[in-house]
């Protein structure tokens, strides 16, 4: 399961829409026929264009309306200003449930839409919206009873709101989870924008989004971790500190009975690389080995981010402390400059074995993902964790070579999706299998237990797990495709080179 909040495409789709809605502002008070109407609609263009040109495999971008809330992939914009609840209350007026944007719309085409909504009264007939769908094909105006059976048809593989990106699998067990992650990553989302933007955020607004993730571990005894993203995507800094947060919560969660103590330890694994906001956007997103001029303005993020965190009222002390220690060691790449021996605490330490985890099991744009199994069998080796084995220990206790949610292949050539570890035979989970040999896809898709020998079969081993598929972008269909092989390799050096890692992911 993956559960994928693209903050890039996030904020594209939440500026078309308040554009739009300039528009309409634009041709009620100036006409169809002024230039600031004419140079609105051109921005709604380009807007659309560039969202189509960081969304590849997308033919559409879907706005679905939810009461007085504008949701884009079932997520709702945050904060909806003044023209963009312009559009919403004409969305409304003109009876639409949803708005769906087509790749190639015109500006043209965009005056066409905005004149159409521009003219609907709140208390006047709402269009006939199957006729508005066969006029334009730029656009799509959805009815609100056409977009309520549209919700209600996501049959667990594709949802139709997420434009054929591919973004996820449900799983009927793991409803729960995926529901709880999607409103946090959401808030998640909106508060590390504020970041960014003043450098400070409502912190009690996410220690309650944080609260929600400890209680959902705490009251499951196999929940899974959602990854944020395993594919590669611009805002990798949001998507790996959340991922991080995640696991961090997950492996806690198994050694502390103290939901207080472990909400603590959660927002803090979420805050530790918010210094990274400090750091120029080239060179955190650099795809190459970075200078040591570089390097020495990436080590600034530890001691940069706990100065913020301690500007905000009301920080935890943890925080703070993780923020700026999660990158000293006594025997790795230390950083940032103290005047004595600094000794970390257990929890700084968990943080920053989780740290180089999730950044072994991510892509970037300078390096592949790697599986868990193998980024788990590397950490195991690496030189610079000698000290903190019984956390890389407890770490694979917790998430083992094959997490659940993950996405695996058997010796069958069938792709299945981990549904619960196997304690007594870890390389062995239950797994739901997705397709058969040739890689098409189930309709009824099976489950079963690859500890116990297939009914029917010849009574031998049952299927082994071969590898974990890994989508290396965000394009590939990972049900059916190739994967690219793993790398052997970091910026070319050893990927047992720690120090190569830990010097580019900060």
């Amino acid at each position: 399961m993956q559960i994928v909040i693209d903050r890039t495409a996030m904020k594209i789709a939440e500026s078309i829409f308040e554009n739009t809605g300039l528009c309409i502002n634009e041709a009620q008070i100036y006409g169809k026929n002024h230039p600031r109407f004419e140079k609105a609609k051109e921005r709604v263009q380009e807007c659309v264009a560039k969202y189509f040109v960081k969304s590849p495999n997308s033919g559409s971008l879907t706005y679905s309306i939810n009461g007085t809330q504008v949701e884009f992939r079932r997520l709702p914009f945050a904060n909806l200003q003044a023209h963009g609840a312009r559009l919403l209350k004409a969305l409304k007026a003109a009876g639409a449930g949803a708005l769906q944007l087509k790749r190639g719309i015109s500006a043209a085409e965009v005056g066409s839409l905005v004149e159409l909504l521009a003219n609907q009264k709140s208390n006047g007939p709402a269009l006939q919206l199957e006729e508005v769908e066969v006029c334009f094909s730029a656009y799509r105006l959805i009815s609100e009873k056409d977009a309520r059976a549209m919700a209600l048809a996501r049959d667990g593989t594709i949802d139709p709101f997420t434009d054929g990106c591919g973004e996820g699998f449900s799983i009927p067990e793991l409803r729960v989870s995926d529901e709880t992650f999607e409103g946090v990553l959401s808030t998640y989302c909106s508060l590390f924008s504020s970041i960014e933007e003043s450098q400070t955020f409502d912190y009690n607004a996410l220690k309650q989004a944080t609260d929600q993730v400890v209680k959902l571990f705490s009251e499951s005894e196999e929940a899974a971790a959602p990854m944020a993203s395993r594919s590669y995507f611009d805002d990798f800094t949001f998507h790996h500190s959340v991922n991080v947060s995640l696991i961090t919560t997950k492996v806690a969660s198994r050694v502390l009975n103290d939901r207080e103590l472990l909400a603590r330890i959660s927002l803090a694994a979420l805050l530790h690389d918010v210094g990274k906001t400090c750091v120029p956007a080239e060179i955190l997103y650099k795809p190459a080995r970075l200078t040591p001029e570089e390097f020495a303005l990436l080590q600034t993020h530890p001691s940069d981010g706990a100065e913020i965190l301690l500007g905000v009222d009301g920080t935890d002390p943890i925080s703070v402390v993780v923020a700026f220690g999660h990158h000293l060691s006594p025997v790795m790449t230390s950083y940032p400059q103290t005047r004595s021996c600094y000794g970390s605490d257990w929890i700084t330490e968990l943080v920053s074995v989780v740290d180089i985890y999730e950044a072994l099991t991510a892509v970037r744009p300078y390096k592949k993902a790697l599986s868990p199994e193998k980024a788990l069998q590397i950490m195991f080796s690496m030189p610079g964790l000698r000290n903190r084995l019984p956390i890389v220990k407890l770490l694979y206790d917790c998430e083992g070579p094959y997490p659940v949610g993950s996405l695996v292949e058997l010796d069958t050539g069938e792709r299945a999706l981990v549904l619960q570890r196997n304690l007594s035979f870890p390389d062995r989970p239950r797994v739901r299998i997705l397709t058969d040999e040739e890689r098409h896809v189930l309709p009824d898709p099976q489950d079963t237990d690859l500890s116990i020998p297939r009914i029917g079969g010849t009574g031998g081993e049952p299927p082994r797990i071969v590898r974990v598929i890994l989508a290396q972008e965000s394009t590939m269909n990972p049900l059916t495709e190739e994967p690219v092989p793993e790398p052997t390799d970091i910026l070319g050096a050893p990927l047992e080179d720690s120090e190569v890692l830990m010097a580019q992911e900060g």
